[in-house]
């Protein structure tokens, strides 16, 4: 890590120390004004982002993992309302704050996922990050780069071990408009 610090200039090194001593007080604050919503989402983003770069890469994973779990729920909360409220929502385009949040929710997988692979590398949980990631390119149609999440994804399966173990990464769910089991 001291390595990564020196490698830059003493000013970059200063602005970067002063930009992560920033998101430590933004984030304290957030949480207590916000709660735990978007703006504090993008604050662990914005540490993990930071980490990432001074090369503190298990506080780097921790912090993005944290904005994607923020984002996940949220993105349920506003599903649900969704489901509720439009029983054709999928065969029109997905609203503007929905691509944005998905959009944002990508971004956190896209810098998460290399260190996962790099911290932990284990082919089942893989497999579900890379499902996730799929759905969410698939939710704000940009199709060509989900069928690359899933195709990636089929690289991780070769390596599970039993069907069991599938059983574990893909969960049956309900239909929430006709109660079928999928």
């Amino acid at each position: 890590m001291l390595m990564m610090l020196f490698s830059r200039s003493p000013f970059q090194t200063l602005t970067l120390i002063s930009v992560f001593c920033n998101c430590l007080k933004a984030l304290r604050i957030r949480n207590t004004v916000y709660g735990r919503g978007l703006v504090v989402a993008d604050t662990y983003l914005c540490i993990g982002n930071t980490y990432l770069e001074l090369g503190k890469h298990i506080d780097a994973f921790d912090n993005f993992k944290e904005s994607i779990l923020i984002r996940e729920e949220l993105l349920e909360e506003h599903e649900a309302v969704t489901t509720e409220t439009n029983f054709i929502s999928e065969a029109r385009e997905p609203d503007e704050n929905a691509v944005h949040q998905y959009s944002k929710l990508i971004e956190c997988f896209e810098a998460f996922f290399p260190l996962y692979k790099r911290l932990h590398n284990e082919p089942k949980v893989a497999v579900g990050y890379l499902q996730k990631m799929g759905e969410a390119y698939f939710k704000i149609q940009d199709y060509d780069r989900a069928m690359g999440r899933y195709v990636l994804m089929r690289t991780y399966l070769v390596q599970v071990s039993s069907i069991a173990d599938l059983s574990d990464i893909f969960q049956v769910s309900s239909c929430t408009r006709c109660g079928s089991r999928l």
